[in-house]
């Protein structure tokens, strides 16, 4: 266990290192002390030889023949070299001046020395200002040989290391085993119970510390609040993966009943789309297919209605039958017109219409559009004019559409323009294209109408519309025929003041592939809006302008 303890080894040895740190601390004073007392000594038994020497041969009142005193002491001092272990003397007077030198003593302190000091020269000799009382005083400079206290010290040293070590050893082995017992075991199993529950983190609970004896609930002290601690997250994270689980499970059933509705719901609106597609193919179908028997009674009473009413068989008696058969023929052919225009418009959205292409004039087919609608507009007081080039403007496209398609914007600009109004046609030929304008001073339409205008069966529903007649067809109409040639229809208008239809087509059409209309008509919402503009406009000298300008029309 201690062996993979790094905690345990760091332990052990910040303990063993601290009681180094701490008995080197003590070591070191008592190794000097140990060797001042051990030189203390050695000049303490030569101080004792010295002073015996010293009192053996002092004399009364000696003053030598130099005039100095102490010339017997040198002289006694020199038979004492080797006594004691001293090997050198220096007598010194009251300045520390050098007086006489005896043996070989270690280099003397010049000037005012202190006494008590002492050089060493190495571990082998120690000298040592002194000063000795024998019948007078005298300051030696006493140097001593210390053979055997390098040994002493070294032996010292030795004894204090082994206690030390001794001692360390002792103190670090019983710390580790009060902290392997008392916490460094509990850390470790608090460790490995954590590393198997990061494992098996949906059963954390089962890796719960226990105690035993020395458990949480009689365990006081830090350990026991941190086991503790450790078992109630192990618990909380178990019961909280739990109750994660819990909620993907619910989640993920929530997500496939989801996934199953969508699904239930896609295949439902699939089925209405394609029964919608279905029924409105249907209808457009029906509708294409009945024009034979649509058109067939209505030709049988419009044909005898024109008999009646010419009276090809003779003459009438009553004159009320003609009447009856010219208001027969009248709302027979109304009715024709709208079932034409409804017939077209289903064929259209039957992806069946077909142009009938060929070459004409345009300039044609505008004057034949003004004599048939004179006597309509006369009777209105309405003017109605046209603006065409000198050269004829040939096209390739669908004479019939083409001319209903004017037929349906000038009997319209008629219809909604009051008495004393205009109407104008305008042609302007481009090398590519040929621009056409219709354009009256009529009631107008609002901005917000003008949307609803170009939709199939859709009227506005301003008062001063409802005083006419029609199913709203005429300019969705308008409008399909134009784009089967690839042209562009735009309106712009202003109430009270007149509108301006302008169509481009190109000189020479294509006959539409299959789909092109479908397509069309999925575009013309967002293409509408932005086409659609309103503007005031004039009467013919903005037609004449537009014909000389003919990028302005379109």
């Amino acid at each position: 266990m201690l062996k993979n303890c790094r905690l345990c080894w760091r332990i052990t040895a910040a303990v063993f290192l601290s009681i180094l740190f701490i008995e080197a601390l003590i070591l070191i004073p008592s190794y000097r002390n140990y060797e001042a007392d051990r030189l203390g000594a050695a000049f303490a038994a030569a101080d004792a030889a010295l002073t015996a020497s010293l009192v053996q041969a002092a004399r009364p009142a000696g003053t030598g023949p130099s005039g100095k005193q102490g010339a017997a002491p040198r002289e006694a001092a020199a038979d004492i070299l080797g006594v004691a272990n001293i090997s050198g003397l220096v007598f010194l007077d009251g300045k520390a001046e050098p007086l006489h030198r005896l043996g070989q003593p270690l280099p003397g302190p010049e000037g005012a020395a202190l006494e008590g000091a002492v050089v060493q020269d190495g571990r082998a000799r120690a000298a040592q200002l002194r000063r000795i009382e024998a019948r007078g005083t005298y300051r030696l400079w006493v140097t001593v040989e210390t053979p055997h206290l390098a040994g002493e010290l070294f032996s010292f040293l030795l004894r204090i290391a082994a206690l030390v070590a001794i001692v360390s050893i002792v103190v670090t082995v019983s710390t580790m085993l009060v902290l392997r017992w008392a916490v460094l075991k509990r850390l470790i199993e608090l460790e490995n119970a954590v590393c198997a529950a990061s494992r098996d983190l949906p059963h954390a609970e089962r890796y719960q510390v226990a105690l035993a004896e020395e458990g949480p609930e009689r365990r006081k002290d830090e350990l026991g609040a941190l086991v503790g601690g450790v078992n109630a997250l192990l618990r909380s994270v178990s019961q909280s993966i739990a109750q994660i689980e819990h909620r993907e499970q619910r989640l993920a059933s929530l997500n496939a009943s989801l996934e199953n509705r969508v699904w239930e719901r896609t295949a439902e609106l699939e089925a209405a789309q394609k029964e919608a597609v279905a029924a409105s193919n249907a209808k457009s179908a029906f509708l294409a297919n009945m024009s034979h028997e649509l058109r067939t009674p209505l030709n049988a009473i419009i044909g005898f209605s024109e008999v009646i009413s010419d009276e090809l068989l003779g003459p009438i008696q009553q004159p009320r039958y003609v009447e009856y058969a010219r208001d027969i023929l009248g709302s027979g052919q109304h009715l024709l017109s709208i079932i034409n225009d409804v017939l077209d418009l289903s064929r259209i959205e039957a992806n069946r219409a077909k142009l009938d292409l060929g070459t004409f004039d345009l300039n044609c087919v505008v004057r034949e559009i003004t004599r048939l609608l004179y006597i309509k507009a006369q009777e209105r007081g309405v003017s109605l004019s046209k603006l065409l080039p000198e050269r004829p403007t040939v096209l390739y496209a669908d004479e019939r559409l083409i001319k209903q398609t004017l037929l349906n914007l000038a009997a319209n600009a008629i219809n909604f323009t009051e008495e004393g109004g205009d109407v104008v046609i305008a042609v302007a030929p481009g090398p590519d294209h040929v621009h056409i304008e219709v354009r009256d001073s009529g009631i107008g339409i609002d901005k917000k109408d003008l949307e609803n205008v170009i939709k199939p069966f859709r009227q506005v529903a301003h008062v001063e519309f409802r005083s006419h007649q029609g199913t709203g067809l005429g300019l969705p109409l308008s409008k399909r025929f134009v784009e089967l040639h690839g042209g562009t229809f735009k309106i712009t208008s202003e109430l009270h003041v007149g509108t301006v239809v302008n169509m481009c087509l190109p000189r020479a059409a294509v006959q539409p592939e299959e789909g092109d209309m479908r397509r069309e008509q999925g575009e013309e919402e967002n293409a509408g809006s932005a086409q659609r503009e309103t503007a005031p406009q004039g009467g013919d000298e903005a037609g004449a302008a537009a014909l000389s300008r003919p990028a302005a029309i379109g």
